[in-house]
């Protein structure tokens, strides 16, 4: 992931705190080790068209649960719950951008501890944003994440999300465009994992308020996970762009069955599965009986099943 970039030139409201943090150091992601090319699935032709046929077969409500399942989930709900909607998609949009380094699974060490940022603030925005400082400081790579929680704090998006202009609707309607403004306001490629994670989080928050379903497509977010799974079904190791490459093909290939789908599903999806792997064919049935469709798990687990034991 490219290192945040220079101020930008917007000085807007910033909660009442002094974000100031001078900018920090690189940071990215270490590339996932291991793995060479897995056999051939006999009779159905590549692991990622095998996957395609079986991925066909979800039912809608299991896509549904899918997404349901996400840790950031009950931030975000919780966020609606004790928050006006510009103050939550504010706190959705820091959480999404610091997303990355962590110590440990986001499950485990950063999703709870931020809902409970937010219980303890009791709706309190700048309270909120003081809890968010504090937990960032005590995170690996503190400064830094500081220093982008701030830089979006004072940027010309933040302002305008915070005076009202971007409401669920508009932001279901022009999703592209907050993706793009997010990458300028933080110096970035909309690519970049934290951008396209921020923004499918802001489309996530969008239809818990009532928004329905997004217009515009987001490129999927690449971390260790999706890298794990997309190994695993092409074989070969890709890089970033590759990767966004092959589940754009999977998305476009998937609507054919399921029209209303969108990354926002397939993202979740490739996430949650790719915890599975290390478990093997047992693990990924499991996952899909979990969701209310173990024949499509039967039908994914042949096609993984090469990857078992080599998982994120």
């Amino acid at each position: 992931m490219a290192s945040p970039g220079p101020r930008g030139e917007y000085w807007g409201w910033a909660g009442g705190i002094d974000l100031y943090l001078a900018p920090n150091s690189q940071h990215g992601r270490a590339p996932m080790e291991g793995g060479g090319p897995p056999p051939g699935v006999a009779g159905l032709g590549s692991a990622t068209d095998c996957f395609i046929e079986a991925l066909r077969l979800i039912p809608p409500e299991a896509w549904e649960r899918v997404v349901e399942r996400e840790p950031e989930q009950g931030f975000l709900s919780l966020a609606l719950r004790l928050h006006r909607w510009e103050e939550a998609l504010s706190l959705t949009l820091i959480a999404g951008l610091n997303d990355y380094q962590l110590r440990c699974r986001a499950e485990e060490c950063y999703w709870p501890p931020l809902e409970r940022v937010l219980r303890q603030a009791g709706g309190d925005y700048k309270a909120a944003l003081q809890g968010m400082m504090e937990f960032y400081e005590s995170q690996p790579l503190g400064g830094q994440k500081l220093a982008r929680m701030r830089r979006l704090l004072r940027s010309r998006l933040h302002w305008e999300i915070l005076t009202g202009q971007w409401s669920p609707q508009r932001l279901a309607r022009e999703l592209g465009v907050l993706h793009r403004r997010l990458g300028e306001a933080m110096g970035q490629r909309p690519e970049a994992k934290t951008i396209a994670f921020a923004a499918k989080l802001a489309a996530m928050l969008a239809r818990l308020a009532g928004a329905g379903g997004v217009e515009v497509e987001l490129p999927m977010p690449v971390d260790r996970r999706v890298e794990a799974l997309s190994l695993c079904l092409e074989g070969r190791k890709m890089d970033a762009d590759s990767i966004r490459q092959l589940w754009s093909r999977l998305l476009r290939e998937l609507k054919t069955a399921h029209p209303s789908l969108t990354m926002v599903e397939l993202d979740s999806l490739a996430w949650q599965l790719a915890a599975r792997l290390r478990g093997g064919a047992g693990d990924i049935t499991e996952y899909f009986r979990e969701l209310g469709a173990p024949r499509v798990g039967e039908s994914v687990a042949r096609c993984l099943g090469h990857c078992a034991g080599r998982g994120p």
